[in-house]
């Protein structure tokens, strides 16, 4: 069974809205204020990274997340912890 620690899921989630997003975010950046373009993101936007997490980025832990879970998160910590939660247990290294 994979497992993955708290640290690397905020390392993942990062790399993944690097990647997703095309821009730099740390951890205590808002999700809808990004520097690079002044716009922002919109919760249609946050939402459609369930597909991302649960295919592609965290696809071997089995995160069961949903886009109205998503949305919730205000910052990139916030969303970290909202991945991290929807990781079943089993899958959770400490």
């Amino acid at each position: 069974m994979n497992t993955i620690t708290k640290e690397e899921v905020r390392e993942q989630t990062i790399t993944m809205l690097e990647t997703e997003w095309n821009t730099e975010l740390f951890e205590n950046k808002s999700l809808r204020l990004l520097p690079t373009d002044g716009l922002g993101k919109c919760d249609k936007d946050i939402r459609a990274l369930e597909g991302p997490i649960e295919s592609n980025y965290f696809s071997d832990f089995h995160p069961d997340v949903s886009g109205d879970q998503l949305i919730a998160a205000k910052d990139v910590n916030d969303l970290c912890d909202i991945i991290w939660d929807a990781i079943p247990k089993g899958n959770r290294s400490v």
